[in-house]
């Protein structure tokens, strides 16, 4: 006798809406709650023996139902994971709005802010601009990431969006938990469908699958050579016939 089937961790419920309260994250919550359901209905297909099938008829039943809440798993893990990265670029640009970088900065100020540290020594723009990032000074970023070529500002060390990034997340603090609340969902998401996906096909039975299927061809043939046989006889009936 088979041992019972432990349930994954990552498709309990009650541990997805524990572990990601706040309304930005209910659809992720209910792709996990639909996963649950569907692992329970496959599960408990698979242990319930239907007395009018055979075995294989049984795997084959399984598996076509395996095929069919695969697409629907499949189809929601998308959706939340779109769900997570349109609610991603929503934080980081509202967190961009409050640190300043969508104020209004005049093509004359941004190319005299250029040239100014053009004209600096590598090292000492790489210092302004790493104070500019750490005192929230947005304009002078703002200025070196608009700008058309890199050449305009010259040569830097350290990426500017990275330096945008250490901007905002100084200005908004809040921008870090948002993020870290965002991986924990997607983290969440990721290890439940792997558990689904993993589990349910663990379920599967492909030496009786292969043997229904076998089964199920050969009497596709008999089928069609008893109906061939049973047409010929009649062609042969109505030739004697005349």
């Amino acid at each position: 006798m088979k041992a019972p089937r432990i349930k994954p961790a990552f498709l309990n419920p009650k541990n997805a809406r524990s572990s990601l309260s706040g309304a930005d994250f209910h659809p992720v919550v209910s792709t996990i709650e639909k996963l649950s359901g569907l692992y329970d209905s496959l599960e408990k297909l698979q242990t319930v023996k239907d007395p009018d099938l055979t075995p294989e008829k049984r795997a084959m039943t399984y598996r076509d139902n395996w095929k069919k809440a695969n697409e629907s798993a499949r189809n929601s893990l998308m959706r939340s994971a779109d769900h997570l990265d349109a609610l991603e670029r929503n934080y980081r640009e509202e967190a961009a709005h409050k640190a300043g970088l969508n104020k209004p900065l005049s093509e004359s100020a941004a190319q005299e802010i250029r040239a100014t540290l053009r004209a600096m020594p590598q090292k000492e723009r790489d210092k302004v601009l790493r104070e500019a990032a750490l005192n929230g000074d947005a304009m002078i970023l703002k200025a070196v990431r608009d700008a058309a070529s890199p050449w305009l500002v010259g040569e830097i060390t350290v990426p500017v969006e990275t330096l945008v990034d250490e901007l905002v997340q100084n200005r908004v603090p809040e921008l870090r938990q948002q993020l870290d609340a965002l991986h924990e969902a997607d983290n969440r998401l990721k290890m439940a469908g792997d558990a689904f996906m993993k589990e349910t096909n663990a379920m599967r039975e492909p030496h009786l699958e292969h043997i229904g299927d076998k089964a199920a061809q050969e009497a596709l043939e008999a089928k069609r050579m008893f109906a061939a046989a049973v047409s010929g006889e009649l062609a042969n009936d109505a030739d004697s016939g005349e």
